[in-house]
């Protein structure tokens, strides 16, 4: 039986009402277990609400399952994107964004784990500073890759000792030039920066999505 895999699911959305990051699992095909409904709230062990699972299949895949009746899941990947078909398996990736009912998802995914869990909030917001510290902390091999669109605010005071202790970009480079003899390279141009990326060589480099033909046979525990 394949292992579990740990994941978070992103809500793109600017709603209050739910939290930004939730820690999930999923398990192997055959298990009840995460799924998501029709307004993009993570449930657990709950098909009469689900709009779609996901699963880890035999060859430990992460597996969206659309259920029978369920609204429209857009699978966005890049510059592809395909609607998924009813009960069938779609393989996806790390960064994949789901779209269903006008909400927008985004997966993060961790890995094989051992720890089996409901759907958590990632950090509460609630918690005082130190609480929340202790569990950042406790939280932070599940939560690698899921706080990149959070950066931390750097302080006025780490700013300016971060200016006294590195010296400017522009003076290093040029001193470690003269002192090796050698004339430092001229900057990009602005019109070499602002060039259009290869497409044709970004398209190749998606995978494209995966959508097998016959449902997985149950796993019995």
């Amino acid at each position: 039986m394949p292992d579990p895999i740990a994941l978070c699911i992103e809500n793109l959305e600017d709603d209050a009402e739910q939290v930004q990051f939730i820690r999930c699992v999923a398990l192997s095909g055959g298990q009840a277990g995460l799924c998501v409904d029709a307004r993009g709230r993570p449930l657990w062990c709950d098909s009469a609400q689900a709009a779609f699972e996901l699963w880890v299949s035999a060859d430990e895949r992460l597996v969206l399952w659309r259920a029978l009746g369920a609204p429209a899941v857009l699978v966005r990947r890049a510059h592809r994107s395909l609607d998924a078909p009813h009960e069938k398996p779609v393989i996806v990736l790390d960064q994949d964004e789901l779209e269903i009912a006008g909400k927008r998802l985004r997966l993060h995914v961790h890995g094989p784990t051992a720890e089996v869990h409901p759907p958590t909030p990632l950090v509460p917001h609630a918690l005082g500073a130190a609480a929340a510290l202790a569990t950042a902390i406790a939280m932070s091999a599940a939560a690698i890759g899921c706080s990149k669109t959070a950066p931390v605010e750097p302080t006025a005071s780490s700013e300016a000792a971060s200016a006294q202790a590195t010296p400017s970009a522009s003076v290093a480079p040029a001193a470690a030039a003269t002192a090796a003899g050698t004339v430092p390279s001229a900057a990009p141009s602005a019109a070499a920066s602002s060039a259009a990326p290869d497409v044709t060589a970004t398209a190749t480099k998606t995978p494209s999505i995966e959508v097998r033909p016959h449902p997985p046979k149950p796993v019995r525990r």
